[in-house]
């Protein structure tokens, strides 16, 4: 008889819970949130988290309903009572009792008789079944049915007494059924007094407003029908309702919908909250959440606060009517519209030169709430056009600007609006930028036109005259200071405009190389413009007395002109000629000098755009799209560069070109963020961080597309806590935000092809644009709406792994100084494409949380699986560094270095550049615990040539549908041979399990960032689900298992030495070793043959004494199996034999999807049933014995995977994944 299993027994709790909100409640400021089975409070105003409590035992939260004295908190087939220990704000909840479970799902609660603070509860349960409960004696007072018994999605329970409350029922039958609780004769089943139908899907949510008369649901139809009814609810019978309007606006199924007084506010799979007028407009539309639903939303009884939490688990507050339709007004530009040197119509000016001009209000027009221009000087100056221009026009079939001119052809540059044109400019430099496609035809009047003007009798007007009647217009234009517009005209003058007098004083007059080309650019009070022939001028934008500061750059026209500084700035000139130039403010005078001269690389738009002078290097990126790094040298001029400079031999050439990593559209800002980062933007979508090395060269870390739709970046702001990406979205201009994931601003511009500028000051953003040929000018206040509960992940979460545990320095007050804490890094994989590195950190306010720290989306599908592997680089190593590898989707696999910044980890709360550096999610003082870099990628299914041979490819070929399903990485420490110790070694090792039947084997090399496939196998001719490994008399060995139900073994120690010895031999020889056939693998050295009847969803593998192998997989059919191996030595390899099996045919309501086998002979298992059970195994005698000890409710769904680590005080964690995040703890392991 087999000895008993004993023991202590260990049970888990949850540490934090990351679920989708599923009820919501605002309450006496406060925001009351269920979140799985726990009952979480944060501030209304602040959004501060302020209690936890677990109410429900076994179920999640879908409702919380307030009364005077207690909370009723609902979900699924449970109730909970909570009442507030004392009456402030910030108290604590406690529960009072225990859950009372009912016979069926509860979809609404009302308290009755709440005056009195009786306890007594409707409840409305999914079979059309309302029940009148007493929740002090836990006792069923009444029970009355209606006499249409079918299944409901969805109830309204309206009113407080029970003989009068009313029943909204809504069914399957897509139908609204409104019948009492009032009993008559003795007979509980009621009928029904109204039918409201007309939706064609389920109904998903009623909402009834008694005080404006109105009834609402909410369909599968993606519709919201609203009625209005006449007479008391109470007299339900004489109701009369009326539909009032169907409303569409949702992209997808609606969820819910809130009756207010003069709205109606409603939420639903899109993602997105809509507020309607009732005449069925949409007035406002709220999107932020990531993924696909918002499930809950709560309205402050003011209604001027709406609260909706979703699927990825954040909890948004919006404030309603925040943020109006920006303000844009067109300036009435000065009197002087023609090129004249005439001042006439200009004001005498002053004393020192400056010319003031006060705006014409008469020729502004109201319309559409919007400041638009009416300029009838500009009109009148437009129409006027002498006999002789008519006559030499209509000879040389040509048309003159004026006009020619409308929205496009008078825009100023395409690339950014503060670029010049193309370097196809005409001899006059006249030419009009690619984009708008125009050319200014009455600018290249050439002496052939004059000629046939000559020949038929008719005199041309003379030049000077046609130019004194060629109507001004605005070329470019900037803004400085808080509310100052610099507008530089055609003719080559500089304005000034102070939006708060509406004044315009001239700044810049007389200069004749600036009409008709110029470019400009300004910083703070000071602004560069740069003309056709090289001439540079520094203007202060402010101050008239301080004297102008003139060069001349180079030898032809200025191209481009960008500050890399606060003093420092960039030109370029013909032949990629680069100058970088020191600005000197004396307060009365300004200077500048060039410190350096470089030499772009050749390409079709030939000028940078934006840079910045970062420690030793100049980071600078252009037309192109090309970003290129130049070595500096101290303003006292003695160079920085390192003495070994033969990887560059002319300091004038870029020591490093990333060609066109922005695409071919241009890079569009250059940001420096802390010490040694910098970001750069283009026209890509992509924003990306680089780090400079100690030894002054640029490392890409990771590129982010900022959002969806969002294909033209022009700047990022680093705000606080923030980072704000500026870009155009077709013909709109939008700053959005990546912490809050929304748009802070958008204002119909016409698009990107204009001169523009924009400012931010606190929450206040001013911007000017030029269009139809006039300046508009506009300031906005940004929403003020933010993040209650930050979000994971918008989709499901496929994959879940441990990268550290640091020791973690608190800085709460409430805690001592000093004191440490234990932080966990983990990353996920979602659905959603995105990767999360998160900390799971804990403090006494908030308690444990997990804070994302960074989102990594440069998969271009969904991420299925994770692996991790510790550096063999010794650089990396001694930092402490982990290489993981991610795959999924599109057969594509990437390696990311993430490294522990060990010093900042227990430092005190990064400074303002440090902090900005994140820019993508919430910055706190965890937010410097570790910085990562995309290493390398492979794709199986890459794009072939046009003369592509499949017969000729040695490798099989691969479906375009292939998934990488399991990824087992892991160190590969040899050495080279052959005096090869120079050479690449693969360093990594990546076994992958694919859905196509192929079990691959790669290789990954941390310094040369290369994939290499090793070796495969087409052993299993169906989908291979897991793959892991382990080292058995120092021979590696893969195991892996499929939807067949079998368990394999592969020894590949023989394909890894063959690889690198065969490389090593090719590499004598003198080939390329990048272009090795893989081998395939031999057949498995040992199965295990139907090891489940299906699927085998997890395997866990652990060494037991005297070399025996303890294998635990669980599968589609249930079972949790125990196998037991014997390993021994023979020749070169390894043999296995079947010693003892134990199957628990049920170990869980459905199938096992993570299982692992901690100390203690401890086995946990968990599965989509939702719950997570503790085993006890004892191998004895050859006879595998297993215990069950406990079983914990999970609050989320869909578990896919299941990761344990240990703190640093010794204790366990488990990290579930799935539709959330859960990490439990036990303490007696």
């Amino acid at each position: 008889m087999a000895a008993p299993i004993g023991g202590m027994k260990v049970v888990f709790s949850t540490k934090v819970a990351v679920c989708s909100i599923t009820a919501l409640c605002i309450n006496n400021e406060l925001i009351l949130a269920g979140e799985g089975s726990s009952l979480n409070s944060y501030g209304l105003t602040t959004g501060t988290p302020l209690d936890s409590l677990k109410v429900l035992k076994a179920a999640n939260i879908y409702g919380i309903k307030p009364g005077k004295r207690f909370l009723c908190v609902y979900g699924q087939k449970c109730i909970g009572i909570v009442e507030s220990a004392c009456a402030d704000v910030n108290s604590r909840w406690r529960k009072v009792g225990s859950d009372y479970e009912f016979e069926d799902w509860i979809l609404d609660v009302c308290w009755l008789n709440d005056q009195e603070c009786c306890g007594e509860l409707a409840v409305a349960l999914a079979h059309n079944v309302v029940l009148h409960w007493d929740c002090l004696s836990e006792t069923i007072l009444t029970r009355v049915y209606c006499e249409e018994n079918c299944i409901l999605y969805s109830a309204k329970l309206v009113g407080h007494c029970w003989t009068d409350l009313v029943v909204a029922a809504g069914t399957v039958y897509n139908e609204v059924l409104l019948w009492n609780t009032r009993v008559t004769g003795g007979e509980r089943k009621n009928s029904v007094m109204h039918r409201l139908t007309g939706h064609k899907g389920v109904i998903f949510d009623i909402d009834v407003s008694v005080a404006t008369s109105r009834l609402c649901s909410v369909s599968d139809d993606r519709s919201i029908r609203v009625y209005t009814y006449t007479g008391a609810l109470s007299r339900l019978h004489d109701a009369r309702f009326h539909l009032l309007g169907v409303f569409y606006g949702h992209r997808a199924r609606v969820w819910r919908a809130r009756l207010l007084r003069h709205h109606l506010v409603s939420v639903g799979e899109d993602a997105a909250c809509v507020v309607w007028d009732y005449g069925g407009r949409a007035v406002q539309r709220y999107e932020g959440h990531r993924g696909r639903c918002v499930w809950s939303l709560a309205i402050n009884a003011a209604e001027t606060v709406i609260v909706t939490g979703g699927g990825d688990a954040c909890i948004r507050r919006w404030i309603v009517d925040d943020a109006a339709p920006s303000r844009v007004k067109f300036l009435s530009l000065p009197p002087q519209t023609e090129h004249s040197d005439s001042t006439a119509g200009l004001e005498t000016a002053d004393s020192d030169g400056v010319t003031n001009v006060r705006c014409d209000i008469a020729n502004h027009t109201w319309l559409n709430d919007k400041f638009f221009l009416r300029d009838a000087r500009k009109e009148a100056a437009a129409e006027e056009d002498t006999e002789a221009g008519r006559e030499a026009t209509a000879v040389t079939g040509r048309t003159t600007a004026a006009e020619k001119d409308t929205e496009a052809g008078r825009e100023p540059t395409a690339e950014a609006g503060r670029t010049p044109g193309t370097e196809k400019d005409t001899e006059a430099g006249r030419e009009a930028t690619a984009e708008t496609g125009r050319t200014a035809v009455a600018e290249e009047d050439t002496e052939a036109g004059r000629t046939v003007a000559a020949q038929s009798g008719k005199e041309a007007a003379p030049e000077s005259r046609r130019k004194s009647r060629r109507v001004d217009f605005p070329r470019n234009v900037a803004l400085c200071d808080a509310r100052g517009v610099l507008v530089m005209m055609d003719s080559g003058v500089l304005y000034s405009h102070d939006t708060a007098s509406a004044t315009w004083r001239v700044l810049l007059r007389g200069r004749n190389n600036f009409g008709g080309y110029s470019v400009m650019a300004s910083r703070h009070h000071l602004v560069l413009l740069g003309d056709i022939a090289g001439n540079i001028c520094l203007q202060s934008a402010i101050d008239a007395d301080v004297d102008v500061a003139d060069a001349s750059a180079h030898a032809g026209k200025v191209l481009g002109l960008t500050w890399a500084g606060d003093d420092t700035f960039l030109s370029t000139g013909p032949e990629g000629d680069l100058a970088l130039w020191r600005v000197c403010d004396a307060g009365t005078s300004l200077s500048m000098r060039t410190l350096r001269r470089y030499v772009l690389p050749r390409c079709s738009q030939r000028w940078v755009t934006a840079g910045v002078v970062q420690g030793r290097l100049l980071v600078c990126g252009d037309r192109g799209g090309t970003v290129h790094a130049y070595r500096v040298s101290e303003p006292s001029g003695v160079s920085t560069v390192a003495e070994d400079t033969s990887e560059c031999t002319d300091w004038r050439q870029p020591v490093q070109s990333f060609a066109r990593v922005h695409g071919k559209a241009g890079v569009t800002d250059v940001l420096r963020s802390g010490s040694d980062l910098v970001l750069t933007a283009g026209r890509d979508g992509q924003y990306r961080q680089w780090k400079i090395d100690g030894s002054s060269r640029l490392k890409l870390m990771y590129s982010n597309r900022g959002c969806k739709g969002l294909d033209w970046i022009e700047k990022i702001i680093l705000a606080k806590d923030d980072l704000w990406i500026c870009g155009f979205h077709s013909s709109n201009l939008v700053v959005w935000s990546t912490t809050l994931a929304c748009r802070l601003l958008q204002v119909p511009c016409g698009g990107g092809h204009r001169a523009w500028d924009i400012r931010f000051h606190g929450n206040v953003a001013t911007f000017a644009y030029i269009k139809s040929g006039c300046v508009c000018f506009g300031e906005s206040q940004l929403r003020t709406d933010f993040v209650v509960k930050p979000s994971l992940h918008g989709r499901e979460i496929n994959s879940l792994c441990h990268l550290y545990t640091l020791s973690h320095r608190m800085n709460d007050d409430k805690m001592a100084a000093g004191s440490s804490q234990s932080v966990s890094i983990i990353a996920t994989a979602s659905e959603d494409t995105t990767i999360n590195i998160a900390a799971v950190c804990s403090d006494a306010t908030s308690g444990t949380r997990v804070q994302v720290l960074y989102r990594l989306q440069n998969h271009i599908s969904n991420v299925r699986t994770l692996a991790v592997s510790r550096p063999c680089c010794p650089l990396v190593a001694s930092e402490g560094g982990r290489v993981m590898f991610s795959g999924g989707g599109r057969a594509q696999m990437l390696a990311w270095r993430v490294t522990a910044n060990a010093g900042n980890a227990a430092s005190a709360a990064p400074s303002g550049d440090e902090s900005a550096m994140v820019g993508l999610g919430e910055v706190t003082d965890t937010a410097a615990l570790c910085q990562y870099m995309l290493l390398g990628d492979i794709s199986l299914s890459e794009k072939r040539k046009a003369n592509y041979k499949p017969w000729k490819e040695a490798t099989p070929s691969v479906n375009p549908e292939t998934r990488f399903m399991s990824l087992s990485a892991g160190q590969l420490c040899r050495n080279g041979t052959n005096n090869h110790d120079h050479d690449v070694i693969v360093r990594h090792f990546i076994g992958a399990a694919c859905s196509d039947g192929l079990v691959r084997l790669f290789g990954f090399n941390e310094e040369d960032r290369g994939f290499q496939l090793l070796g495969y196998s087409n052993f299993y001719g169906c989908c291979v689900l897991r793959v892991t490994h382990l080292r058995v008399f120092e021979r590696l060995l893969l195991v892996t298992s499929a939807t067949d139900g079998c368990i394999a073994f592969w020894d590949v120690e023989k394909v890894v030495v063959n690889f690198m010895e065969e490389r090593c031999e090719r590499d004598d020889e003198g080939t390329d070793s990048t272009k090795m056939f893989p081998k395939q693998m031999e057949a498995p050295m040992f199965c295990i043959t139907s090891a489940h009847q299906s699927g085998v969803n997890s395997i866990c593998l652990s060494s037991l004494p005297d070399d025996k192998l303890l294998v635990a997989s669980g599968g589609d059919d249930n079972s949790l199996r125990l196998t037991v191996l014997q390993t021994a030595r023979r020749d070169a390899g390894v043999t296995m034999e079947i010693i003892c099996t134990h199957v628990e045919a049920s170990a869980h309501a459905a199938q096992i999807t993570g299982i692992k086998v901690l100390p203690g002979d401890v086995i946990v298992t968990v599965s989509i049933d939702q719950r997570l059970t503790v085993w006890k195994f004892k191998i004895l005698d050859n006879v595998a014995q297993l215990k069950w000890t406990s079983s914990t409710f999970i609050n989320i769904a869909d578990i896919a995977e299941m990761e344990a680590w240990q703190t640093l005080d010794g204790d366990w964690l488990l990290g579930l994944c799935g539709v959330g995040l859960q990490v439990l703890q036990t303490h007696n392991l």
